[in-house]
């Protein structure tokens, strides 16, 4: 089954066959053996590449389609869509709508301050995070207002563009 993985930017077409030893992974083209194992609500996959091996963890994101998947020790937020969605131009439900939004780091860096606390209410404009990249520091700031519902990172926490820092339940 072919799926479509959006992930720093890019987009990748993964094909995924099953074999007598595990599954069989197309990455653009370029086979990878891969062992999987399903752990609760978390898949920990033991990849094989160029004789290499890498332990990979995948956990459900906050939004239908959308993974968190950590290599390496570094996280990335991963959006999945089937062949049939990519082709019918399916739109998964975006952040935004349905009350909640979530405020992403817009670049990789350092998450140095958090000032969201869970279930406090914020305005647009409010701080939610300090996260330093390139020596700069970089004020995230509540797009909406709303309530935390969720914190996402911790301050010393590495994050990827597009990482989830917090998630504010609108109230607009």
């Amino acid at each position: 089954m072919r799926y479509y993985a959006e992930f720093g930017g890019e987009k990748k077409a993964i094909d995924i066959e099953e074999t007598e030893t595990g599954l069989r992974v197309l990455l653009d083209g370029v086979a990878r053996e891969v062992d999987a194992a399903f752990l609760a609500d978390r898949l920990y996959l033991s990849l094989l590449v160029g004789g290499r091996q890498h332990t990979v963890e995948t956990e459900r994101g906050d939004v239908p389609g959308r993974w968190v998947v950590r290599v390496q020790g570094q996280y990335l937020d991963v959006d999945v869509r089937t062949e049939l969605e990519e082709i019918a131009g399916t739109r998964r439900e975006e952040e935004g709508t349905g009350g909640r939004f979530v405020v992403r780091s817009p670049m990789p860096g350092l998450v140095i301050k958090v000032s969201a606390k869970l279930g406090a209410a914020v305005a647009p404009g409010d701080p939610i995070a300090v996260v330093e990249a390139m020596k700069m520091q970089n004020e995230l700031p509540a797009e909406r207002a709303g309530r935390i519902v969720e914190v996402h990172v911790r301050p010393g926490d590495r994050v990827d563009a597009r990482s989830p820092i917090a998630t504010i339940e609108g109230t607009e």
